[in-house]
C-alpha cells in the first residue's frame, strides 16, 4: 500500500499511476531508445561542479551563482502563471539572459506542462535540460530520453 500525504499529492500520485500503467506496454521499446541516445548535456558541467563557500572560498567549483531557470505554464495552487505560453520563446530569453540549465514542467493534468516541450527546446537551446514531472516508474523517466 503506498504511503498516503493527506493533500494535492495524494491526488497527483494517483493520476501519475494512472498514467504509467498505460506506458506499461511500451516500456521495453522506451527502455532501448533510452540507452541507444548519446548526446547528453551535464548538470554538473553548467552549474561549474559544487559551489564555493562565499564567505571562506572554500571548496571547489565556481565562485559565482549558476543558475536553473524553470519553464512553467501553470501550478495547482496558483493556476495559469503564463497564458501566451510559448515554452522555446521562454527557454530562449532565459538562455539570452546567462541561464545555465533549464527546469521544464511536463505534468500535463497539474501544471499544463507537455513532454514534447523538452524535445522543442532541445532543439533550439544549448542548456542542459531537466523534466521536471513526477516520475514513479523507470520507464516513465525512459520516455524524456526517448523525446
Amino acid at each position: 500500500m503506498r504511503k498516503t500525504f493527506g493533500n494535492k499529492l495524494d491526488e497527483i500520485l494517483a493520476e501519475k499511476e494512472r498514467e504509467v500503467e498505460k506506458l506499461r506496454p511500451v516500456g521495453e521499446k522506451l527502455k532501448i531508445a533510452a540507452q541507444g541516445r548519446e548526446e547528453f548535456r551535464s548538470f554538473f558541467t553548467a552549474l561549474g561542479g559544487a559551489l564555493r563557500d562565499q564567505e571562506s572560498g572554500e571548496g571547489f567549483g565556481q565562485e559565482d551563482l549558476r543558475v536553473i531557470a524553470e519553464v512553467k505554464k501553470a501550478s495547482p495552487s496558483a493556476g495559469v502563471i503564463e497564458a501566451n505560453f510559448d515554452p522555446v520563446a521562454i527557454a530562449e530569453s532565459y538562455a539570452a539572459a546567462g541561464a545555465h540549465a533549464l527546469s521544464i514542467l511536463t505534468d500535463e493534468k497539474f501544471f499544463q506542462g507537455h513532454l514534447t516541450y523538452v524535445q522543442q527546446i532541445r532543439e533550439k537551446v544549448n542548456l542542459p535540460l531537466l523534466r521536471k514531472d513526477f516520475i514513479t516508474r523507470q520507464w516513465s523517466q525512459e520516455r524524456t530520453l526517448f523525446s
